[in-house]
């Protein structure tokens, strides 16, 4: 129960954090080219890893909709509200290739937490 709660209050904040206006998002932060591309790919690497613990007898597949639908949608989102953010394409893979590697390491986790 306590993974769901953790899961469902980090889907929130996710959606806060990427449907907030950019006049909203530090300015002087240190970044570097693709930056946004890394956080897109660690925050859905996270999300699909509490997805896993939260749901643990939900197959592949199911994750893969749910978790890939909620990217689609943040994107979509983040395009039609016309707040300074623009829904891009290249977010979306980053998104999908941290919904793997989270599922990824949650196996690899698993395993070798049941080989001791």
């Amino acid at each position: 129960m306590l993974y769901k709660i953790v899961f469902f209050l980090y889907g929130g904040f996710l959606l806060y954090i990427l449907l907030r206006p950019t006049s909203d998002l530090p300015q002087n932060f240190p970044s570097f080219e693709g930056m946004d591309k890394v956080i897109h790919f660690l925050i859905f690497a996270l999300l699909a890893y509490l997805y896993k613990k939260a749901f643990p007898k939900h197959s592949i597949v199911k994750e893969l909709l749910w978790l890939a639908g909620y990217a689609l949608l943040t994107e979509f989102m983040q395009e039609q509200m016309q707040m300074g953010r623009s829904g891009d394409p290249l977010d979306m893979l980053a998104d999908v290739l941290g919904i793997f590697a989270g599922i990824f390491v949650f196996n690899l986790t698993k395993k070798t937490a049941e080989k001791k």
